[in-house]
């Protein structure tokens, strides 16, 4: 019985132990004295420019790496959320100035959620350190340790430190002594090599640059008829934006008044609206060609909103069309091209530049709801030429000028718009309170990140002395009752669903975030967390949308708290504030709606812009904390 057991309990361990084998990573990298797979794959050694140096003197060490064939080594800025490498030295007493690296080289790899170009070192490189012995080192002899970090990469990636055994390291002997000796191997390719190296701020230069030059040559190859196209629709949807529609009644009232004239006439005074749409567009053309041929940069219509000048004219411009729809004066702005038709008897010239006026102030109206689907098309023109550039923006005015020039064609269709009665009257007085909320929208604009709860309230007014007006002057005195009950129930439940939720303070958001702050955030990715900055304005409409469909998700507020995530929203608002700042010295301009997702190491992930998803949001989040 004792043997059968002995027997049993052999074979039991012998099976243990070959299963253990599977698993035990001292095994698995072959033995001898604990040697890596790594160490198979990235063979390293070292040299010096000298074999001995003086106290205080500045000299170069090099490490030099065999790589495996068919392997690579990630540079030091690889790609997308890769590890890039590093060069760690160390000894007695030497400070390292710098870190060298060479050129790298371009190898597509597919990072799971598409194609990059990664940048890798294939077969041989040789990293170079810029050194200082200190002044008061004795003589003798120095070790000087070379150990790289990064990532080995074929079909699968592994770690050049292997988390067990012996580090892969090159030590250098390094004599101190009262004169200089250089190291005679120290010769062509080692020279060569070291005046043609770049520091990893260099480096990172020279990427940005390539990868900007990738995105204007995709710009230019981009199938001229398609940006048209895409122009044109952008200029189509513009006349359905919240800013836009406000004020097309007015135009809309213009067509009924005029309709007892001749088509002539209303034919050229829909043109001149229209054209005055085109004028607008053509004023943001030539500015792109001037700025182009001054500063060799093009026009951004986001940087203009970051003007609080700019929004409080807007602004004025509103409140005082508004003040004209009321009546309380009868001069439509802005000052003379608006005025130039008023009290002219039947002159046939200063109506039709009264039309083109307000042609340009409804072009200019939509600018504040449209920045982010203006963007695609206004980045195109900016980088292409200016011949081209100059046809897409005339080509977002013409699509958004065509339905107005169509009516113009087609007159007859005026016939089927009702007849002039009291009803135009509280028609227009009724736009003007949807303009003084559009004014109240921009007024608004100007908190920067600050609350916006007191200009919800400020706008329910607005609503409620509209609501109060309904009641009391869209009736006579011997209206109908039931007419009576209609209008003031249709004025009541304005007044009371909009104030319940207009006036309800606002729930506190299901993420703190922290204020842009680059030493804090730099911190955070140094004590390993993940960073994610939501660079934002309040006159950002497509912004204001992430936030709720987004930001305030529980499944995304969840994913951030379990991933340990430091979150950041940015406000950009202003070209004053330091996110600003930094998105312009990084080279995105006013690019948003934007979010930046970093790693804890390595470089941020391609940005995520409007088309940013929940989902796409939470992958981005898990990948950057090194989840799958």
């Amino acid at each position: 019985m004792k043997s059968r057991f002995f027997l049993m309990t052999c074979v039991a361990l012998s099976l243990f132990g070959v299963a253990w084998a599977q698993f035990d990573p001292f095994l698995l990298t072959g033995g001898g004295e604990g040697e890596s797979e790594s160490a198979n794959l990235f063979k390293v050694g070292g040299m010096s420019e000298f074999l001995t140096v003086t106290p205080g003197q500045e000299f170069h060490v090099a490490l030099i790496a065999e790589i495996s064939p068919d392997w690579v080594y990630y540079g030091p800025i690889p790609a997308g959320p890769a590890k890039g490498a590093k060069l760690d030295v160390s000894g007695k007493d030497i400070v390292v100035k710098k870190i060298l690296w060479p050129a790298t080289t371009i190898k597509p790899t597919d990072i799971g959620t598409g194609m990059v170009d990664m940048n890798v070192y294939k077969k041989h490189v040789v990293i170079y350190a810029a050194l200082k012995i200190s002044p008061d080192a004795k003589p003798g002899q120095i070790t000087i340790s070379l150990l790289p970090i990064g990532q080995l990469c074929k079909d699968s990636c592994i770690e050049v430190q292997p988390p067990f055994g012996k580090p892969i390291v090159a030590e250098l002997k390094i004599n101190i002594a009262g004169q200089a000796q250089a190291n005679p191997a120290w010769t062509g390719d080692m020279k060569s090599g070291l005046a043609q190296a770049k520091t990893i701020e260099q480096l990172r230069s020279e990427t940005d640059a390539v990868e900007k030059s990738k995105a204007e040559k995709a710009s230019s190859t981009m199938g001229f008829w398609t940006a048209l196209g895409v122009a044109l629709l952008a200029g189509l949807v513009l006349n359905i934006m919240p800013c836009v529609l406000p004020v097309i009644p007015i135009r809309i009232l213009s067509i009924v008044q005029l309709a007892g004239e001749s088509r002539r006439r209303f034919v050229m005074m829909g043109l001149s609206f229209s054209a005055g749409m085109l004028l607008f567009f053509a004023a943001i053309a030539a500015l792109n060609i001037v700025l182009k041929l001054t500063v060799g940069r093009g026009f951004d219509i986001n940087e203009g909103f970051q003007t609080p000048a700019v929004i409080i004219v807007l602004a004025v411009i509103v409140v005082a069309l508004a003040a004209n729809l009321f009546g309380i004066f009868n001069v439509i702005l802005p000052g003379r091209v608006m005025a130039m038709g008023q009290g002219v008897g039947e002159s046939k010239v200063n109506p039709h530049i009264k039309s083109l006026g307000m042609g340009v102030m409804m072009a200019i109206l939509a600018t504040p709801c449209s920045f982010a689907f203006l963007a695609a098309a206004i980045t195109y023109a900016q980088t292409a030429t200016l011949v081209s550039g100059t046809l897409i923006i005339l080509a977002i005015g013409l699509g958004m000028s065509a339905p107005h020039a169509l009516l113009a064609a087609f007159p007859s269709l005026v016939d089927r718009l009702p007849r002039p009665g009291r009803w135009m009257e509280l028609f227009k007085q009724s736009t003007g309170f949807v303009l003084l909320l559009v004014a109240v929208w921009l007024i608004g604009t100007l908190r920067g990140d600050g609350p916006s709860y007191p200009f919800w309230i400020l706008a329910w007014t607005v609503i409620f002395v509209m609501s109060l007006w309904m009641w009391a002057s869209w009736l006579r005195y011997d209206s109908p009752f039931r007419k009576k009950i209609i209008v003031r129930g249709i004025a009541l439940i304005l007044a009371v669903v909009s104030g319940w939720w207009m006036l309800t303070p606002p729930a506190e958001p299901l993420m703190k975030a922290a204020k842009f702050d680059w030493a804090q955030i730099q911190q955070a990715r140094k004590d390993g967390r993940a960073v994610m900055i939501k660079f934002t304005a309040p006159w950002c409409t497509k912004c204001l949308e992430q936030d709720v469909t987004i930001f305030n998700k529980p499944e995304v507020a969840q994913a951030v708290s379990e991933l340990g995530i430091y979150y950041v929203k940015a406000d950009v608002s202003r070209a004053s504030t330091p996110a600003a700042k930094w998105m312009h010295e990084q080279g995105y301009g006013v690019k948003i709606p934007m979010t930046l997702i970093f790693p804890p190491t390595g470089q941020a992930l391609p940005p995520l812009g409007s088309e940013m998803t929940q989902d796409i949001l939470i992958e981005k989040l898990k990948k950057a904390a090194g989840q799958s």
